[in-house]
């Protein structure tokens, strides 16, 4: 970059913007030495669906010595995939290995942490990485969206030697990304649908107050909605959120309005997309009271 291309082809300029921004977070070129981030969740949504794309596609591509790659959407390995022992240890080599992140700030420009970066399909071959160590290999990565917020929630990434890259392989990079997002909307809907049916349940056969919860989903009944007022619903929702993942099933609630009310998980269920689903019924302590004292009367006459 300081002294001119050597080369006779110029890089493609996105590759050349890539390596700026490569340069200007101070990745060295030469090599790189990459910390470990996180534990993969195994259980999130977008490895759920995935899994079975990517053992899909490495059986079929089991002949290449290629490499299918899943990330979360800071360049996080979660998963990887190969036949070819020789390709799996050459990741290993440069660490492109579960728990280990391949954004541009830790490695410079390649096909998960540049596609990311932009949120457009990439495709990196040997030279064109910045960090020289990265030359043997190409890598062809497209970003995973989520099928409802449209956000980017990670990446799928073919990986396999620089001699031996071949176009196709960015179309089926491209193909197994969709497959994941069709997965994920099926895995989304099917999850609200059981939901909705448990909430219908309930509220009929419960004449108080019903809530549920699952995913982008919150369900509330016309009780809640006629009693409770904007912050005290905020409030409601925000504590039985905190109470999806635990193994607590009745906890007191003091409201900003000065209400209390008992919230009682009644389902809970968690989703193959490694979310979970609740149902709650919520009680007003007051009008608790009120029913206890018509319960003595109703004895007492």
């Amino acid at each position: 970059m300081s002294a001119g291309w050597l080369e006779a082809d110029t890089p493609r300029p996105d590759v050349l913007d890539s390596w700026r921004r490569s340069q200007a977070l101070g990745v060295h070129p030469d090599r790189f030495d990459l910390p470990f981030v996180r534990e993969p969740n195994t259980e999130s949504p977008l490895n759920t669906a995935a899994s079975v794309v990517l053992h899909q596609l490495a059986d079929d591509l089991a002949a290449q010595s290629v490499s299918v790659i899943l990330t979360s959407a800071d360049g996080v390995v979660l998963q990887r995939v190969a036949s070819d022992p020789t390709i799996m240890n050459a990741l290993d080599t440069v660490r492109l290995a579960p728990g280990f992140s391949y954004a541009e700030e830790f490695v410079g420009t390649n096909g998960i942490g540049t596609a990311l970066e932009t949120g457009r399909p990439t495709f990196i071959r040997g030279g064109e990485h910045y960090v020289g160590t990265l030359g043997g290999l190409a890598c062809a990565g497209v970003p995973i969206l989520d099928p409802l917020t449209r956000r980017i929630v990670g990446l799928v990434d073919l990986t396999c030697w620089d001699g031996q890259s071949d176009p196709m392989l960015f179309a089926l990079a491209r193909s197994a990304g969709s497959q994941i997002q069709d997965r994920m909307s099926a895995l989304a809907h099917e999850s609200e649908t059981a939901l909705l049916m448990a909430y219908q349940e309930q509220t009929r056969r419960f004449p108080l107050g019903v809530l549920a919860i699952g995913g982008e989903v919150v369900l509330m009944n016309p009780h809640l909605r006629q009693t409770l007022d904007a912050a005290d619903q905020l409030a409601l929702l925000e504590h039985a959120s905190t109470l999806l993942p635990s193994t607590v099933a009745t906890t007191v609630l003091a409201l900003p309005s000065g209400n209390t009310v008992k919230v009682a998980v009644v389902e809970r269920a968690a989703t193959r997309g490694g979310t979970t689903n609740a149902v709650f019924h919520i009680l007003d302590h007051a009008l608790i009271i009120l029913l206890l004292i018509s319960y003595l009367d109703i004895l007492l006459f």
